[in-house]
């Protein structure tokens, strides 16, 4: 049996206090981050947070940290282990910041023209995905979430991850003769590109400091707990160490129901919203 696993029942609750002295002890390491190798994400960065917040916990227990600790030091930063909840409650304060401005932020306008071709594109790339994979476990309440989406954040978000999904059903979608057209993966991602950027632009000036700050935030989250779990699936190799270090990849995204099923786009987008090239998975605790 394994140490540990994940679960978001069992996600701890965050002090609003403690997650700005997180934030703040770690600014100077985040604000050296290059700001284009910065992670940006399409998923809900407050259950990311709380997931590395509970892992960084578990692992800093004496008995596991002995382990990490027991590495040769020019293989692996004990701080990885030591700092990696702080970078969960820095990402959990840097994600309410960007909350608050948002309340405030102007509505971000995104052309009707690209709306209605990206929606026509969503849509079309839905039913193919649906028809084929809809009764899969994994993926079939993926396509539930995005055909639920509202808003232009949705929408843009919605784009990239059926471009993921024609990704990994490449040979499959490819047969299809009814709804494939060979640009609509190419065109579903460079609109939610677009869509994104029309958003970002239309924020003010905290919004986008708070938007960059969460993406520093997750990217040190990236590069802490890609060394973590690397070395913890080692060390704990002859255990359930996939359930014990979870990778950064599928898992943690809107479940369904979370949205409300109204129009495609015509609301406005809502906060937090960053995405590209990252995926986390929650760890489990049973």
């Amino acid at each position: 049996m394994p140490l540990w696993r994940a679960t978001i029942r069992a996600m701890p609750k965050t002090d609003p206090s403690a997650a700005e002295d997180a934030f703040l002890s770690l600014k100077p390491r985040l604000d050296e981050l290059p700001e284009d190798e910065l992670t940006t994400v399409n998923l809900d960065v407050q259950k990311v947070a709380s997931a590395i917040i509970a892992i960084g916990r578990k692992i800093r227990q004496p008995e596991i940290r002995s382990r990490f600790a027991g590495l040769p030091r020019d293989e692996f930063d004990i701080r990885n282990v030591d700092g990696l909840e702080a970078a969960g409650m820095a990402a959990f304060h840097a994600t309410i910041e960007l909350l608050r401005a948002s309340v405030h932020g102007s509505e971000a306008k995104v052309p009707l023209s690209m709306v209605e071709h990206a929606n026509q594109i969503k849509q079309r790339m839905l039913d193919l995905l649906d028809y084929h994979v809809g009764d899969d476990p994994v993926d079939g309440p993926e396509i539930n979430s995005i055909r639920q989406g509202q808003g232009y954040t949705d929408l843009a978000s919605d784009l990239l991850r059926l471009a993921e999904l024609y990704n990994k059903h490449d040979e499959l979608v490819r047969r299809d003769i009814k709804n494939y057209v060979t640009t609509d993966r190419e065109q579903a991602g460079r609109l939610g590109h677009e869509i994104l950027a029309v958003l970002g632009k239309n924020r003010d000036s905290t919004q986008r400091l708070w938007s960059l700050y969460v993406r520093r935030c997750l990217t040190l989250i990236r590069n802490m707990y890609g060394e973590v779990s690397a070395a913890g699936r080692w060390l704990y190799r002859r255990q359930d160490a996939n359930s014990m270090f979870p990778s950064l990849y599928t898992i943690l995204r809107r479940r369904p129901g979370n949205r409300t099923n109204t129009s495609n786009s015509s609301s406005a987008p809502r906060a937090p919203d960053t995405t590209r090239d990252m995926d986390i998975e929650v760890p489990e605790t049973d």
